[in-house]
């Protein structure tokens, strides 16, 4: 195996491992005192910390199997894509220089990409592997997308009552904590079984 390669998805398994243990460890201390408002945001950064740092992960691995690991990249990502998967934003300066510039996208949208690429890039590398991807038919989308507006809510706030968190949201956050890990349990798990067969 390539060792970059070993080296990118080692670090999306090692990431996915803590980055969720931590979230657990922040819901079962929000449990010994659930009234605490502290605990309730700690929750909720901490679920979005999982979910972001997974994505850019994700999106490293689809990165490092098109770039390094497939004979024909071009079938696989447009360029649109590809500047998506390394986060870059292409810019002209007062100048008319070419310029680089830091990437900001919509958690949603983003997460949404990295699982799409993720499964594109590994189905191109494993073309019988079948990997699913979460379902954003199901309510938990939409509850998905309601605490995004928590979470943003929590980490700009513009006055006290910004940063309570209701019983219903830490409810919802759950909810959406048990739709994400399922499916990226699944993924996983079906990336691992693909890449321990060949």
């Amino acid at each position: 195996m390539n060792q970059l390669w070993k080296s990118v998805l080692d670090t999306y398994l090692e990431l996915h491992k803590i980055l969720f243990q931590d979230v657990l460890e922040v819901r079962t201390q929000l449990e010994s005192d659930f009234q605490s408002q502290l605990a309730r945001r700690n929750y909720i950064r901490t679920l979005f910390a999982c979910i972001e740092g997974e994505t850019f992960c994700r999106k490293q691995v689809a990165l490092v199997i098109y770039e390094y690991w497939l004979s024909s990249r071009k079938t696989i990502f447009t360029p649109a894509e590809v500047a998506l998967l390394r986060e870059e934003r292409y810019f002209l300066d007062d100048t008319g220089r070419a310029k680089q510039g830091e990437l900001f996208l919509k958690i949603e949208d983003n997460l949404r990409f990295s699982l799409a690429s993720y499964g594109k890039a590994y189905c191109s590398l494993y073309p019988k592997a079948t990997i699913s991807q979460l379902d954003c038919s199901v309510k938990e989308w939409k509850l998905f997308k309601t605490i995004i507006k928590c979470r943003n809510r929590i980490t700009h706030p513009k006055s006290v009552c910004a940063l309570n968190i209701t019983d219903e949201e830490v409810q919802d956050t759950d909810a959406v904590l048990l739709w994400y890990s399922k499916g990226v349990t699944n993924l996983i798990d079906k990336s691992l079984i693909e890449l321990n067969t060949h």
